[in-house]
């Protein structure tokens, strides 16, 4: 993949409609860059779920599995056991998906029974579950903000804890955007 000038970049995020938080971030860096250092996971899911169909950039169910890879932190918050049962159906039919073994109204329909028990659950459990529910809505979704709701749900269910912990989750996701999805870029002549 080409590796767009720190001018590139900022005229995609503008025309891409980035948040004015990641704009600010990403002034006068290069796509490289960003993509290395970024310490946040729903910004980074957010650029590929635009960037889906571009040339170089990863197609959907790979995006989609990182988000479930980043959904996965919020396991650990789920003390419900029912809602557990249902956050672990939801990721395991939206990978499913990923790899063509089920179908979008499958996943759906597993996200919607995620978000449900959640929902009849506390809040503390409702931010975790609804992680799961948002990568599969991710799958089933037109719009490009689905994508990144893994991730940041995923942050939010530790939110409460402390706003420390919601960046490190963050982080965390990052890395394993990073780790689910390796962008190569092309060398320079002269080795950049």
């Amino acid at each position: 993949m080409k590796n767009l000038t720190a001018a590139e970049v900022a005229v995609l995020l503008r025309t891409l409609h980035a948040c004015p938080g990641a704009r600010e971030w990403a002034d006068g860096k290069d796509l490289r860059t960003i993509w290395t250092t970024c310490e946040r996971g729903d910004w980074l899911l957010w650029l590929l779920r635009k960037m889906v169909g571009t040339k170089g950039w990863p197609e959907l169910p790979q995006v989609i599995s990182a988000c479930c890879d980043c959904a996965d932190l919020a396991r650990l918050y789920i003390k419900d056991d029912v809602v557990l049962a249902t956050f672990d159906h939801c990721q395991k039919t939206t990978r499913k998906w990923t790899r063509g073994e089920a179908t979008i109204s499958e996943v759906r329909a597993a996200a919607d029974v995620a978000y449900a028990a959640a929902y009849a659950a506390d809040a503390a459990v409702t931010a975790a579950a609804a992680a799961a529910a948002a990568a599969a809505y991710a799958a089933a979704a037109a719009d490009a903000y689905a994508a990144y709701a893994a991730a940041y749900a995923a942050a939010a269910a530790v939110t409460a804890a402390a706003a420390a912990a919601r960046n490190i989750s963050l982080q965390n996701s990052a890395d394993i955007v990073r780790r689910a999805v390796n962008l190569t870029f092309e060398q320079k002549e002269g080795g950049q």
